[in-house]
């Protein structure tokens, strides 16, 4: 196979697996090291969906528009879905249990309302 006549990105990096585990000597740890990143990745990526739906939860929330936030939930929750499960290039990386357990685990914020209660003035 001709490495430089394939579509991959101009950023994709090849390694070769002898070289993996010269820094360490040891393969197993080199391994974990990458597995902790992709973990790594995760985190960050809950982080930033976490702070996503807060911020439209704190400007949008209000309570005659709670439809509209669990609809703004369901569809970012469902992007996410879509775009984990194109990673790796495994078939399916999560079925849609998998992914429910996977975001009550993360703790993936809920929609809220942040609308104050008001009190009622009676004019009497």
């Amino acid at each position: 196979m001709d490495y430089k006549k394939t579509k991959a990105p101009l950023t994709t990096v090849t390694r070769d697996l002898n070289d993996l585990d010269v820094e360490t000597d040891n393969i197993y740890q080199t391994v974990m090291v990458a597995s902790k990143r992709a973990n790594q990745i995760s985190v960050e990526m809950k982080q930033e969906l976490n702070r996503k739906l807060v911020g439209h939860y704190n400007y949008f929330g209000l309570r005659s528009n709670d439809k509209a936030l669990h609809s703004y939930y369901g569809h970012a929750i469902e992007t996410a879905f879509k775009w984990l499960n194109r990673r790796g290039g495994k078939r399916s990386s999560f079925n849609w249990g998998q992914f429910k357990a996977a975001l009550k685990k993360l703790q993936v914020a809920l929609p809220r309302i942040v609308e104050k209660q008001r009190q009622h003035v009676v004019f009497a």
